[in-house]
Parts: structure tokens; C-alpha cells; sequence
């Protein structure tokens, strides 16, 4: 499937990949993610433009601002998340995990509605791979107890949070380089403890949103992609509630800075 993308965003692709591997070699899990968090916001204290940045927003998670140059005009989050998941990475990939028991690549059970979840929280799962035949033995995402021999759930993604925090810093760089070209402020948003333990209100509860001094305007809108390893590349998997998945042709804007969004 031929795939178009910004020279812009291309050039930032080596950096991304790099920060991806760092990442994945180095995973921390939830509410745990000190290194993570640090290495962020070092990446984001070296791209010109990006100001304000924030850490222990959400007890570790990250935010920082680009403020554009074009006057004013709304506040755009974009979020992405930090925490790894108690799995132990089995392979030989260069960048498998140091971090024994722990790895990025999110499974099903946090994905799953609240009472499937409940009954699977304890189960052992092992997932094949897409490198090098590795394997992948799921346990406990909400109990760090052992499993367990009992039946695993459907899995239902690989989510991968060291891709989703590398395309942000990598969109940040992108944004922070046209911002006299930008309207308003997008505000960068390195969300904590997704899997399961409310990285996300805590965050709200610190301000993040509503925002107010260091933490720069109130968000008027918030967006953030989340990868699925499942689907080939240029596909879009549009997620609504439980269960509730709408799959089609990748046909969505790429919004370059230099010009206003589409009409919805």
C-alpha cells in the first residue's frame, strides 16, 4: 500500500526509531516510569520551541507547550502514554528488555471491558512476536502475582507505549519547527499509568487539562493515536466504547502546519 508522509515528519524518523528502542529497552511500569519521564523531558528541553514543560504532573507524568506565532486560537493537546506492562520479553532483538518481567507492549487485558478484565487479571498468556520468533508470556497486568494455569483471554492489541511516547516527541519537533506558522498552543501531554490505574484522572486532577499557570491554557481539544499491530500499515482502526471498533481505508487528514484544518 503506497504510504505519503510529510518530508518534514520523514526526516524525524531515524530520531524516532532510536527514541522507540530506547524505550523499549527500558521500560517502567506504572506510576514507576522516574527514567521515562526524565528522558522525555530531556527530549523536549532539546527541541527549540517547545517551552513550559512540567514533570511530575499526575504524580510522573510530562507536559510542555508550543505556543505558535499566528495569534491566537485554541489549545490542542495531543497525548500519549508512558507505562510498560509486568511481561516477560523473551527474543533477541538488539533492544529486547533490561528490565526483567517488564515490557512495553500492552495487552489484552487492560483493553478488555471491566468484567472480562476482572476475570483475566491473574491469567498467563504468551503471544508469538513479529521479531525474531520471539515470545511474549503475559501475567498478572493488575496483580504482579504469578498466574494462575488458567485459560487466557482474546487478545486484542499490542499497543506499544514506546511508540506512541517516540511519535509524540516526534510530532513535537515537527510542530515546534513551523510554530510561527501555528495558531494558538498545542500543549504535549505524556500521560502515566494507563494500564489500568487512572494515570489519566490523575492527571485531569492536577490541572492538566483545565489548565492555569505552568500548565498554559485550558485544552478546547485533545487527540491522540494508538498503534495496532494487528492491521497493515495505512489502515485506521477508529475506537468509540467496548467492542465498539470501526475499520477503514486510511482516508484521514495529515495536517500539515503550514495550512488550516479541513472542515469536520
Amino acid at each position: 500500500m503506497a504510504f505519503n508522509c510529510f518530508p518534514e515528519v520523514l526526516a524525524e524518523q531515524p530520531r524516532m526509531v532510536a527514541l522507540r528502542r530506547h524505550f523499549h529497552a527500558h521500560p517502567e511500569l506504572s506510576f514507576q516510569e522516574h527514567a521515562t519521564a526524565a528522558r522525555v523531558a530531556a527530549e523536549l528541553r532539546a527541541t527549540p520551541g517547545v517551552t513550559g514543560i512540567v514533570e511530575g504532573v499526575g504524580r510522573t507524568g510530562v507536559v510542555a507547550l508550543i505556543v505558535g506565532g499566528a495569534g491566537a486560537g485554541p489549545c490542542i493537546g495531543l497525548r500519549a502514554d508512558m507505562d510498560a506492562l509486568p511481561i516477560v520479553e523473551t527474543g533477541d532483538c538488539p533492544f529486547i528488555s533490561q528490565t526483567p518481567g517488564v515490557m512495553h507492549a500492552c495487552g489484552c487485558v487492560c483493553k478488555q471491558p471491566p468484567r472480562a478484565r476482572a476475570r483475566s487479571q491473574t491469567s498467563a498468556m504468551s503471544y508469538p512476536s513479529r521479531t525474531r520468533g520471539a515470545t511474549y508470556p503475559l501475567h498478572g497486568f493488575l496483580s504482579p502475582q504469578p498466574p494462575p494455569s488458567s485459560p487466557p483471554p482474546t487478545p486484542l492489541s499490542f499497543c506499544r507505549h514506546d511508540g506512541h511516547m517516540a511519535a509524540l516527541l516526534g510530532a513535537a519537533r515537527v510542530l515546534a519547527a513551523e510554530r510561527h506558522a501555528l495558531r494558538g498552543t498545542v500543549k504535549l501531554i505524556f500521560q502515566p499509568a494507563e494500564e489500568g490505574y487512572g494515570g489519566a484522572r490523575d492527571m485531569i486532577a492536577d490541572g492538566v487539562l483545565e489548565g492555569g499557570g505552568a500548565l498554559g491554557p485550558r485544552v478546547d481539544a485533545i487527540y491522540g493515536a494508538h498503534l495496532w499491530s494487528y492491521e497493515p500499515l495505512g489502515i485506521v482502526v477508529r475506537a468509540f466504547f467496548w467492542g465498539g471498533l470501526s475499520r477503514a481505508p486510511a482516508r484521514a487528514h495529515i495536517f500539515s502546519p503550514l495550512s488550516p484544518f479541513p472542515a469536520p
